[in-house]
């Protein structure tokens, strides 16, 4: 894959003393939306977390193997964390809402990096209007956030990540807190976002992947077994494994 933006090279994740991630090898260009599919404990959450470097957070023993370059810098090395995880920020499957307003929740983030409280509206803004949501919002931002339908919650908590303007948005499957109309609703504006951000979702229902990505991955313990184009992978998949994981077979 030509211009490369993400670049995996001979990358392996340990752990606490149990192999995760084996050996990835993966180019990932800007502005694809890639989605991760495959059973449980394939390695597809912790292959997102390896990109802000925050499974070290949920585990005692953390060792990796290889490269992680990110616009030709290896990430693994000499890198500031908070940096790393504003650029490269996760949004969690259920939308985390904190007590307090619409408004509140929007800001949480820029007052946490310290953005001067004069830019607050200009980065709440442009968040909304990536979401294609200012004007639906625009008067709702004194609103209780207790009172919003599950759709709007999940809307808020990208938009609290968009405002910090990231260039790589890692992303749970939410899929499973919406019901079919939100799924569709969203999925519509979901997809524009990679006309500003690179992103990676893990989906656990292959439909949403098929949906949603312009790439995706199979991963199957911890082994990449084919990322090709969304279409052409489900429709005309390269490798055998891929057939048989795709056509209800398990591993």
């Amino acid at each position: 894959m030509k211009n490369e933006f993400i670049k995996f090279n001979d990358y392996s994740l340990i752990l606490d003393d149990e192999i995760r991630l084996k050996n990835i090898n993966l180019m990932i260009k800007k502005n694809t939306i890639l989605t991760i599919i495959g059973p449980s404990r394939a390695g597809k959450v912790n292959l997102l977390r390896s990109l802000n470097l925050t499974n070290q957070l949920f585990h005692k023993k953390v060792e990796t193997r290889g490269e992680i370059s990110i616009d030709k810098t290896n990430i693994i090395q000499n890198y500031d964390l908070s940096y790393l995880r504003r650029k490269n920020a996760y949004i969690s499957a259920k939308p985390i809402m904190y007590n307090g307003t619409v408004w509140d929740n929007l800001t949480l983030g820029v007052k946490i990096h310290n953005v001067p409280e004069k830019y607050w509206a200009n980065y709440i803004r442009y968040s909304l209007d990536a979401l294609e949501s200012w004007e639906y919002f625009k008067d709702k931002l004194d609103l209780s956030v207790k009172k919003l339908s599950k759709l709007d919650q999940l809307k808020i908590s990208f938009a609290r990540v968009i405002a910090l303007n990231p260039n790589i948005l890692l992303v749970e499957d939410f899929t499973r807190y919406i019901d079919i109309s939100a799924f569709l609703e969203f999925s519509d504006v979901f997809i524009k976002l990679r006309r500003k951000f690179t992103i990676l979702m893990v989906c656990y229902d292959n439909k949403h992947a098929a949906k949603l990505g312009t790439h995706t991955l199979l991963l199957i313990d911890g082994r990449v077994i084919e990322c090709n184009e969304t279409r052409r992978f489900f429709e005309r998949p390269a490798k055998k494994e891929t057939e048989e994981y795709l056509s209800g077979k398990f591993f």
